[in-house]
């Protein structure tokens, strides 16, 4: 029963560190993707006011990834709290689930294999009638335009 607890509680901990690196994964890739657009949008003078714009805008990435990390930490100490006062129903809740998986019935491998052929096959299909109706209309479109021009 005290592996069984160790082993939720590393399991817990291991969760809340991959939501965490996740979630700050997140904010730094939507600042590196919104500091390039802005990169490229903005002028190429090199004056003292861009400096002091680019300072600003760092501080504030700084004071943005503060907040995002600490807001990120407060649930996380939340849920933490919350598995410690509710320690019974929580595992509870997990035994349950660890039954409920053991009852999963998973397809064989050819079944398997026969339906992702079958929505490959479909997927394809219908990207191809939504490309030629794509095409077919804008030519269409495009004729209409012209003839009416």
């Amino acid at each position: 029963m005290k592996a069984n607890k160790i082993l939720v509680s590393l399991l817990t901990l291991v969760l809340t560190l991959a939501l965490m690196f996740s979630l700050f994964s997140v904010s730094v890739f939507a600042e590196d993707a919104s500091s390039s657009t802005n990169d490229s949008s903005s002028s190429t003078t090199t004056d003292d006011h861009d400096h002091d714009h680019d300072d600003e805008k760092e501080e504030s990435n700084i004071v943005e990834t503060i907040i995002s990390l600490s807001i990120v930490g407060v649930v996380l100490i939340a849920v933490a709290v919350y598995c410690i006062v509710k320690r019974e129903k929580v595992g509870k809740f997990f035994r349950a689930l660890k039954s409920e998986m053991k009852k999963i019935v998973w397809f064989s491998w050819k079944d398997t294999r026969k339906s992702s052929i079958v929505v490959i096959v479909a997927v394809v299909l219908i990207a191809i009638v939504i490309g030629v109706l794509d095409f077919a209309f804008n030519n269409g479109i495009k004729l209409l335009y012209d003839l009416f021009n």
